[in-house]
């Protein structure tokens, strides 16, 4: 219970859209989508790499993220959606 109150404290609402570009090893998070990132997390190579196997099919990875100081558990979905960027919504873990 406790670690589903520290995602969806990490995560939402504010945080409804996720978007990762092939440049950096950064996720932004946003409320809308757009380019305007609330927040940044720094993503290691590996999980990015994982990130970047996604493709243009809606597909689905278990991540563990440090945001705000807390390593939490992130279902994202998402895919790629064009030559340089993936992107997303987190999903539910309940």
């Amino acid at each position: 219970m406790m670690k589903q109150i520290q995602e969806q404290t990490a995560l939402n609402p504010l945080h409804s859209h996720w978007r990762l570009a092939d440049d950096r090893n950064v996720l932004y998070l946003s409320p809308t989508g757009e380019t305007d990132a609330e927040k940044t997390v720094e993503l290691s190579p590996e999980q990015a790499g994982r990130i970047r196997e996604i493709t243009a099919i809606t597909s689905s990875l278990l991540i563990t993220l440090l945001i705000e100081k807390q390593v939490t558990a992130v279902h994202l979905v998402g895919r790629k959606i064009n030559n340089r960027e993936w992107a997303g919504q987190p999903g539910n873990l309940a």
